[in-house]
């Protein structure tokens, strides 16, 4: 996280405008300003106002899972990734193969609890390059991932002249993107709308004892098709 502190300074400045008016009011000039800074220090830092919101969420995302989980369970992205310092996702492994995933989100809704109103500003922006969108993108590849897991440990005591044959069944067509964006789009909807349409309650709550739910029905649904696919 060194090096942040210059970058929060535009970002802490933006969460105020933020929790007081419109996003799409909010000007470059008005987040400088208010802190006394320059433009050009402004961009230095961030291509645009869309550029500071997607890394405050990072950073506060980061923060959170940094300290709750160890550096073998962080995903990073690749190279070439727009914040490729911060981790945004958690992959947990247990012994049998399953994936629980439940800390990860929990620590998710802690970090959009964390600055409710202006996640609530935020997340009220709808449409493209709006922050669900870019969440969408960003988690869709790693849940695509995820199912490629489940569909290797559903298949590993099956007899290797099998597991190819299967594999292929599996994956056929577009049944793969087609698991991963519903199961994406199905998360990332359940806390924009818990934070935009429930706001007297935290984001968090409710979530167990279904906070595995997705990583569960993906292992249950895939174990089911190598089991009548693949005999």
């Amino acid at each position: 996280m060194r090096g942040s502190d210059s970058k929060l300074s535009f970002a802490e400045s933006f969460i105020d405008l933020a929790e007081t008016m419109p996003i799409d009011k909010i000007t470059v000039n008005m987040i400088v300003e208010r802190i006394g800074k320059h433009r050009k220090t402004f961009y230095y830092h961030f291509s645009d106002k869309d550029d500071l919101m997607r890394w405050l969420f990072r950073f506060d995302l980061a923060r959170g899972l940094e300290s709750e989980f160890g550096s073998a369970q962080l995903v990073y992205e690749d190279e070439g990734g727009s914040y490729p310092e911060f981790p945004f996702y958690v992959r947990n492994v247990l012994g049998n193969g399953r994936l629980y995933n439940a800390l990860f989100f929990e620590a998710f809704a802690r970090s959009l609890e964390s600055r409710r109103a202006y996640y609530r500003a935020v997340f009220s922006v709808r449409g493209l390059g709006s922050m669900e969108n870019y969440l969408y993108d960003l988690y869709c590849p790693e849940l695509k991932k995820d199912i490629v897991h489940l569909i290797e440990v559903g298949l590993a005591d099956k007899p290797a002249l099998l597991q190819a044959e299967c594999r292929e069944q599996l994956a056929q067509g577009e049944g793969i993107d087609f698991l991963a964006g519903f199961y994406t789009g199905a998360f990332i909807q359940r806390f924009v709308k818990r934070l935009i349409d429930d706001p007297s309650r935290r984001t968090i709550d409710d979530i167990r004892p279904y906070e595995n739910v997705i990583h569960d029905s993906l292992w249950l649904l895939i174990g089911a098709g190598a089991q009548s696919r693949c005999r």
